[in-house]
């Protein structure tokens, strides 16, 4: 082959490699598309479909089921009853935001009263009181209270500032319980370190037999770091059997806070 000849294969060669580095450059990102966590498929670091590796939701078959202890209805007023499903995460570091649920009341005869829905997050590691209030039954009275989640639950990891937060409860001091029953306690941001805020507290009242007697909930809207909020809880009316403990459960959803 003539040098003029090698020439001109070397300046072909020269040209197809920038045309195909141009065309490598437009096309590359038409083609090859990033994994993300929201892709509905499996790729990157995940282990499931938008879940596990590095993906903030955790795949199913990873997590522990969130268990329903009990659920039980309360007597306010002959037509009025308040509702709980005490619930119980085992997954440590690992909640849910958002899950929707359906709690059903039931007379004696396992007729069906009425329902009310509702939506609330889950917090990690630990119990939890989903309470609904003011429930009318009319001129029933409800024997059986069911409890469902309606909704799938979607477990994903908390924050890591989350992990360092926490807030704890006093044990309370029962008091009146011949006439309106009150219950005193308070909560504190053992933290130290973040505000929280929209910490939702439940109250649940047990009788000898360890049977829950009453519930009540309230809301603190916001605690400073290291900071406490006296709470007191109120019935109207004297309970069926005489409460001798009780538990106090405050919590938030750890995906809402700023943690500032």
């Amino acid at each position: 082959m003539s040098w003029a000849a090698r020439r001109q294969l070397t300046i072909l060669f020269g040209l197809l490699v920038i045309i195909g580095g141009i065309l490598y450059w437009i096309f590359y990102p038409v083609f090859h598309v990033v994994p993300t966590c929201f892709d509905r498929k499996q790729n990157g670091t995940e282990t499931g479909i938008d879940c596990g590796g590095t993906c903030a939701i955790v795949c199913t078959n990873s997590v522990a089921p969130i268990a329903v202890k009990f659920s039980r209805s309360f007597a306010i007023t002959p037509t009025v009853y308040n509702a709980l499903a005490y619930v119980e995460n085992p997954n440590v570091g690992e909640a849910i935001y958002s899950i929707d649920y359906a709690f059903k009341l039931y007379d004696d005869k396992h007729s069906f009263i009425t329902e009310r829905d509702g939506t609330t997050y889950i917090s990690d590691n630990g119990p939890g009181a989903i309470i609904e209030t003011g429930i009318q039954v009319g001129n029933r009275t409800p024997a059986y209270t069911t409890f469902t989640f309606s909704t799938t639950p979607v477990f994903a990891r908390i924050p890591d500032r989350a992990k360092s937060a926490k807030v704890l409860a006093d044990p309370g001091t029962l008091r009146d319980l011949d006439t309106r029953p009150k219950l005193d306690t308070a909560i504190h941001n053992a933290s130290g370190l973040f505000y929280l805020d929209n910490i939702d507290v439940a109250a649940i009242l047990y009788d000898a037999d360890g049977n829950a007697v009453g519930v009540s909930k309230t809301f603190v809207d916001h605690l400073d770091p290291a900071g406490t909020s006296d709470i007191h809880f109120t019935w109207q009316n004297t309970f069926t059997s005489m409460p001798v403990r009780n538990e106090i459960i405050p919590s938030y959803n750890a995906f809402t806070q700023t943690f500032q």
